[in-house]
């Protein structure tokens, strides 16, 4: 039955979402890893909130039960669909933001002088970047992702280099990453170029 269904999937899927958040820590609880759980978890709760209701033999009960539930409910609808309909009024124009927007593919210096610059990566020293992923989207060249700070070797590995070349974007909101504070009590930071949403370093041992 479709009930059955949709109750296998949530519970196996609820089951998968803690694996992944708590032991892997390849994904944290959010909106992405959420979003395949809610539908089949709200046909879930209907079909058994029905289940409940002819349970209840009293017609009083029976009619508090949905009053309870209505109230729960409606609240609820309610709060969705309000972030929806803000959502679909920022995004209707230009989509859901990503590198193609303006700020990445046109306004960003940083990224337009590593387009026009490609070998500036086949440097002798590693590469490392904040946005990796930006630069090889427009780039199609691979450099080096600053390690988050709770993988403790590769943060140690990072600090260890003698010296590397650091691609920094202001843009970039990621606060896992280790911070360009954090970078400075271990490296001499001298700048190589530095644009309007960005600097590129050269990083030494102290």
């Amino acid at each position: 039955s479709y009930e059955k269904i949709a109750a296998t999937f949530t519970l196996i899927y609820s089951a998968f979402m803690l694996i992944v958040a708590t032991i892997s820590r390849f994904e944290t609880i959010n909106n992405r890893l959420l979003a395949p759980f809610f539908i089949p978890c709200f046909f879930t709760l209907s079909f058994y909130l029905v289940s409940v209701l002819k349970l209840v033999n009293i017609n009083f009960n029976k009619f508090l039960l949905r009053i309870v539930i209505v109230t729960l409910v409606v609240p609820t609808i309610y709060h969705y669909t309000r972030n929806d309909l803000a959502t679909l009024n920022e995004n209707k124009q230009g989509g859901i933001g990503g590198y193609t927007d303006d700020d990445w593919f046109i306004s960003s210096e940083l990224l337009n002088y590593l387009q026009s610059n490609k070998s500036f990566s086949l440097k002798d020293q590693p590469v490392y970047s904040n946005a990796a992923h930006a630069i090889y989207f427009r780039t199609q060249q691979h450099v080096q992702i600053l390690p988050e700070r709770k993988y403790e070797k590769l943060v140690a590995i990072f600090n260890e280099l003698p010296a590397q070349v650091l691609i920094w974007f202001n843009n970039e909101d990621n606060p896992e990453v280790i911070t360009i504070d954090e970078i400075s009590k271990y490296k001499n930071l001298q700048i190589i170029c530095k644009f309007n949403d960005g600097v590129i370093y050269e990083c030494t041992s102290k």
